[in-house]
């Protein structure tokens, strides 16, 4: 049991989204600065490819299949990455990661290493076995919620109607696990801001509250081919009453996130020039493949290796990882990739940290 588990929660009220903590890992990023290996501080896994639901704004989409991550390959991961040095993990990714079962062990197997943890699920396929399980050995949980009412859930979710009941029932029931539990993680509802549903924002706020979670966030979805309008900003500003009426709900017990900055930026030009971020944050593909970020999983040249040949420490510690970061920020033109990216906060703190140096540096 982590040490997350030996506490109620107080994160809330520390809760950071826009932004990077890169910062509080100073020794690590003077390592970068000397060229000298490190492990990354962060992997984001994707245990399968198959997905229970098929929303109307996924970009992964064209990914939906049937791959399932074996249990013995998580178990073996989940351990390489702490015994490399890896501080923690997010399982998301491609599809519906409890699609996979390992998903328990996976995240048991993190608690019994001491590899911080987290889950992003639509909380349809939980059970109260899983939760008790699981939720000990988990710093945060965000559950994807985008709708207030069945009918807009399964118009947005692409699903039956039933769905929604499921998954408020399973969400309500982590946050009553927690409290008898007397659990440190941190619950949380999220929804992107779509045309569907941003006048829906408020209510979805107020579902969240009421459901026992720790927070409600909503943060920009991206336009692609798929996606039913084109603007964020113009968006933003259509429903900036709700967003603002549904931010007013944060108390000493409950905090509504609208993501102004991630608004915002989703839409402006980079800051910077050279993506210098992939060495301090992997994903790793539902296949095995371990590669620089999602919207680049289908480009080989994006790859570092493959967990069906290679243990992740040595992947990480290969020639092939560093040459492929390498290849990326001389080659690659960010202002071409998708808009705030994973690593694009990280991107912004170097770039900030190598380029921006003021004159006369010694006067504090």
């Amino acid at each position: 049991m982590n040490e997350t588990s030996k506490t109620a929660a107080t994160a809330p009220a520390k809760l950071f989204m826009d932004g990077t903590k890169l910062n509080r890992h100073l020794e690590t990023v003077v390592k970068w600065q000397k060229g000298e290996w490190f492990a990354p501080i962060h992997m984001e896994v994707s245990l399968t490819n198959v997905c229970n639901q098929k929303c109307t704004f996924c970009y992964t989409a064209w990914a939906h299949g049937k791959v399932m991550m074996d249990e013995e390959t998580v178990v073996r991961m989940m351990r390489s990455a702490k015994d490399a040095g890896v501080k923690s993990t997010l399982i998301a990714g491609e599809g519906e990661p409890t699609a996979n079962p390992a998903y328990v062990r996976a995240i048991e197997t993190c608690g019994e290493v001491g590899l911080d943890c987290a889950l992003n699920t639509n909380a349809v396929n939980l059970t109260d076995d899983a939760l008790y399980r699981i939720l000990p050995h988990l710093q945060w949980v965000r559950f994807s919620v985008q709708g207030s009412t069945k009918e807009r859930y399964a118009a947005i979710h692409k699903v039956p109607d039933h769905h929604f009941d499921k998954a408020m029932r399973n969400i309500r029931r982590a946050a009553e696990i927690k409290k008898e539990l007397g659990l440190g993680v941190t619950l949380g509802v999220q929804q992107v801001l779509i045309e569907e549903n941003g006048a829906d924002a408020l209510n979805v706020a107020k579902l969240a509250k009421d459901l026992g979670v720790d927070y409600y966030v909503i943060k920009p979805c991206h336009p692609h081919e798929k996606t039913t309008f084109k603007s964020i900003s113009l968006l933003v500003e259509k429903y900036r009453d709700t967003l603002e009426a549904a931010a007013a709900l944060s108390d000493d017990n409950f905090r509504a996130i609208v993501r102004w900055n991630f608004l915002a930026e989703a839409e402006a030009r980079r800051s910077y020039d050279r993506c210098m971020g992939l060495p301090f944050i992997i994903q790793i593909l539902s296949d095995g493949v371990v590669s620089t970020c999602y919207p680049m999983a289908d480009k080989k040249a994006f790859h570092y290796g493959n967990l069906h040949d290679m243990e992740l420490i040595d992947i990480l510690k290969s020639d092939q990882f560093a040459k492929t970061c390498k290849w990326v920020e001389e080659n690659v033109d960010v202002h071409q990739c998708m808009p705030t990216c994973r690593q694009h906060n990280v991107n912004k703190y170097l770039w900030w940290l190598e380029e921006e140096k003021p004159d006369h540096f010694n006067f504090i």
